[in-house]
């Protein structure tokens, strides 16, 4: 049960932690499941982010199927709008690929790709790992799904665009089975 103080404190100390030693203790990610009913709130959110980029980028420790079982219930909240939501799936699906489970990745892009479609950003991430995996045609229909998507005239994705397009433009094409 969180302290008097709440929720959104609780996971910053957790952030801090994860900081100081390294780990997130498992009490603070059940301690955040059992709130969902005061979740969420951006000062919540945020927390939730900042453990998720620290996980990634594994500066931090944590208990990999808590975690993720808590970024899919605040996925799946619809306090939240599709673009934060999308955001929270954007961090389960590099959990995932990182363990090495590419359909559960691919899969949360696409999830997070239909609460937001306006952001090409998941289906870009997800042409990169199929290149990675040596799937160029996967990649090229997610390339175009993500080409396809109208963008605001201030996004700032054509580096990303082009790095794939890059990439995509050095396999060599295979012929039709």
């Amino acid at each position: 049960m969180a302290d008097a103080y709440g929720l959104g404190p609780r996971l910053h100390e957790g952030y801090l932690d994860c900081l100081e030693t390294r780990r997130l203790e498992p009490a603070r990610i059940r301690d955040a499941m059992a709130q969902s009913d005061v979740f969420p709130d951006s000062y919540e959110a945020s927390a939730v982010m900042v453990i998720g980029k620290l996980a990634v980028d594994g500066t931090c420790a944590i208990p990999r199927e808590d975690f993720l079982r808590l970024l899919g219930q605040v996925a799946a909240d619809r306090r939240f709008g599709g673009d934060r939501r999308a955001a929270f799936l954007q961090y389960q699906a590099h959990l995932y690929q990182g363990a090495g489970e590419a359909a559960q990745a691919l899969a949360a892009l696409e999830s997070g790709f239909a609460l937001a479609p306006g952001n090409p950003v998941p289906l870009l991430t997800a042409a990169q790992w199929c290149l990675d995996a040596g799937d160029p045609t996967a990649a090229r229909a997610y390339y175009a799904r993500a080409r396809a998507v109208k963008l605001a005239p201030s996004s700032n994705l054509d580096a990303l665009f082009a790095e794939v397009a890059g990439r995509l433009q050095a396999v060599p094409r295979r012929p039709p089975d």
